[in-house]
């Protein structure tokens, strides 16, 4: 399956993410080192996904990424099949704000100058970057500007480049490329090997995204399978996999499998647990995050405080935290009232890191001290 074909059913919601997925983490420079190897033709693994008709919770991926996004979920009460994405979550993301979106505000470019070999293999061969229109467009009006020098007199350190949209380029119909690279080999004076170049890249771009199935490969489990098979797996069995894929990868810490169980036992929590940590962040620096809202709930619900991911495979355990929660994000919110307040603080590193104001629930009387 091409990578193109994997996105248009992603932009169609019928690629999903489960509730039990963390948020998109990757970095600008992740996401065009991914395109580096797409370029390439290297191989960037298996995207892993789960077919079901299940009444399961569900996020859309985002289009337009930004640090901070509330997420909304929904459930399939028609039962309507989708794919639900196992493994591969951040590669997908990456690609889909490449191509179709933004990350932060920024659109991807490509330099399409780019390509040619160097001594160190490991240097990125493509290039590729995140900026506004305006960045870009200055970046390509310095390259000009150096292009009308006498060679003796450009800065040492110039290199020809050009930076189109990805989407743009992508959207160019095969007249519409041809008319690109005449139109920049006129601007710019391409040399006969660099027009050639541009004109490769452009194909390969076409090549690598459109129908090349080797590069991005999918294991899809109950493909096919109708909605009432006997052989379709659980959702038991499918956050074992989860789980699974997850230790043997890039790990999970193990706060993010605890919070994938809580959302798959507890659908509220997908939503309601993100929204406090936003908030309780809101005017400090004190930085608390799931980890800690979790941390807090464990200890008030007598469950310890090390995160144990057998304790919440009992149903009664995590009715304990759900019961609690209300109550634990009113602890915390007084907490941080009182650190602000009377302590005139505002970040935790003053107070010696955020565990320092865990609120603990003593005896029968449900105090917190």
């Amino acid at each position: 399956m091409s990578i193109i074909n994997l996105l248009n059913q992603i932009r169609n919601e019928e690629i999903v993410l489960p509730a039990i997925q963390r948020d998109f983490v990757w970095s600008e420079d992740q996401v065009q080192r991914l395109l580096d190897s797409i370029m390439r033709g290297y191989p960037i693994g298996i995207i892993l996904l789960w077919e079901t008709y299940e009444d399961i919770q569900f996020r859309t991926f985002v289009k337009d990424y930004k640090p901070g996004n509330l997420y909304t979920y929904h459930e399939n009460t028609q039962r309507r099949r989708l794919k639900l994405v196992l493994d591969g979550q951040q590669r997908l993301q990456s690609l889909y704000v490449a191509l179709y979106g933004t990350l932060e505000g920024k659109s991807l470019y490509f330099d399409v100058l780019s390509g040619q070999d160097s001594d160190d293999v490991a240097e990125e061969k493509y290039l590729f970057y995140f900026a506004t229109q305006d960045e870009a467009n200055q970046r390509n009006t310095l390259v000009k500007e150096e292009l009308g020098k006498p060679p003796e007199k450009r800065a040492r350190d110039f290199t020809l480049q050009y930076f189109a949209k990805v989407s743009d380029l992508f959207a160019k119909g095969a007249k519409e490329k041809k008319d690109f690279v005449r139109e920049l080999s006129k601007e710019l004076s391409l040399a006969d090997e660099d027009e050639v170049r541009l004109d490769v890249n452009l194909s390969n771009l076409d090549e690598r995204l459109s129908k090349d199935d080797n590069v991005l490969r999918v294991s899809t489990i109950d493909e096919n399978l109708p909605s009432e098979s006997p052989y379709r797996k659980s959702e038991s069995d499918v956050l074992e996999i989860f789980v699974r894929v997850n230790r043997e990868g890039t790990p999970l810490s193990r706060s993010d499998l605890i919070f994938s169980m809580l959302k798959l036992n507890w659908k509220e929590s997908a939503e309601a647990l993100p929204e406090f940590v936003n908030n309780i962040n809101d005017g400090n620096s004190f930085d608390l995050d799931t980890d800690f809202v979790i941390r807090c709930l464990f200890a008030v619900s007598d469950l310890g405080t090390k995160f144990d991911l057998h304790l919440l495979r009992k149903k009664s355990n995590v009715e304990k935290l759900r019961a609690n929660f209300e109550e634990c994000c009113n602890a915390i919110r007084a907490t941080v009232d009182f650190v602000q307040t009377h302590c005139w603080c505002l970040s935790s590193r003053v107070i010696g890191g955020a565990y320092t104001m865990v609120p603990l629930k003593r005896g029968k009387t449900r105090q917190w001290v």
